[in-house]
């Protein structure tokens, strides 16, 4: 069972049994005892992602695990899961009520500047993630099928803004306009307007790479990249790793080393391993992996010469 994040749509406490999803609870003594009375072991996840069980310790948790703790809670801990969860839902509410402000100001301000516009639904919505800020974000929206309007505000803060992408970005995030990461935030969202077949991201994270990423690629085209790097347009003969006969996006996937395998296994032939030096370059979330809010799986929109490459292992075998 797990605490569902405000605003609440939902009971509180919302169960899963079997793979299937069951009767919810407001009250998580009642949801424990409905699971018990079901099942040898209870899971229970609570909003800050503390992680508890109720019943037989499930067999298949490493005993020495410090991150499972037996359920119940001490009347304290109790007490800090409910305060956690009052807090979060006055965070909720107070999100609502500045997201109703900015609607209203964005409506007066289209009315005033483009009357065309002032009763349209924003063409596209994404959240822009803050690099090296956690979770921080913005909501942004661009209000023209040209993407030259837009509107921002800041998540959990106060300020907003409309106009030009860039000036409002800038303005919203404290930035100067000619910031480097304002302007590969414009750029990153307007190659999202070319591409053919749409699939914008729900999430844009755009940073400045550092250190090593990596790029799996069929062995075929080894001699290819040691010669002219890494460049989709010189896609030839041999399929992509996903199996594809052209690029699937006009940019370079790249990917930590935890997923290379994941990347190896699902290719049909030998495939290479090759470190990406990223320094100094921008990078984008991957719009497969997390609606392109994961720093895991990556992207970048320009080809990357040899002299930032490194082979690193030839010939892997999927994993069947």
């Amino acid at each position: 069972m797990i605490e569902d994040p405000p605003p609440a749509t939902r009971p509180r406490w919302y169960c899963h049994w079997d793979g299937a999803e069951a009767r919810g609870f407001e009250c998580v003594d009642e949801a424990v005892a409905w699971g018990l009375a079901r099942a040898l072991t209870v899971i229970v996840r609570t909003l800050d992602g503390s992680v508890y069980f109720a019943g037989e310790r499930p067999s298949d948790w490493h005993a020495s695990d410090p991150d499972l703790r037996q359920w119940p809670s001490s009347v304290t801990e109790l007490q800090l899961i409910d305060t956690k969860y009052e807090v979060a839902v006055a965070e909720a509410d107070a999100n609502a009520t500045a997201r109703r402000v900015y609607e209203r100001e964005r409506g007066e301000w289209l009315r005033v500047r483009f009357p065309r516009l002032a009763n349209h639904q924003p063409v596209h919505e994404c959240l822009i993630l803050l690099p090296g800020q956690g979770d921080a974000c913005l909501e942004f929206e661009e209000l023209d099928v040209a993407g030259a309007i837009a509107g921002a505000r800041e998540i959990g803060g106060s300020r907003r803004g409309f106009g030009h992408p860039e000036d409002v970005i800038a303005s919203v995030t404290s930035r100067p306009v000619n910031d480097p990461w304002v302007s590969a935030v414009c750029a990153a969202l307007a190659r999202e307007r070319s591409w053919l077949g749409g699939g914008r991201r729900p999430m844009l994270l755009v940073k400045l790479g550092e250190g090593t990423m990596f790029h799996v690629s069929p062995s075929a085209n080894r001699n290819s990249i040691r010669r002219h790097g890494l460049d989709w347009r010189r896609m030839g003969a041999a399929s992509g790793i996903a199996g594809s006969v052209e690029p699937e996006l006009p940019a370079i996937f790249l990917c930590t080393w935890g997923s290379t395998r994941f990347f190896t296994d699902m290719a049909r032939t030998p495939s290479d391993i090759w470190a990406v030096r990223v320094d100094g370059l921008w990078l984008e979330g991957d719009p497969s992996s997390s609606g392109g809010g994961d720093d895991d799986w990556m992207i970048l929109p320009a080809p990357v010469g040899p002299d930032r490459l490194d082979l690193i292992e030839i010939d892997v075998l999927p994993r069947r």
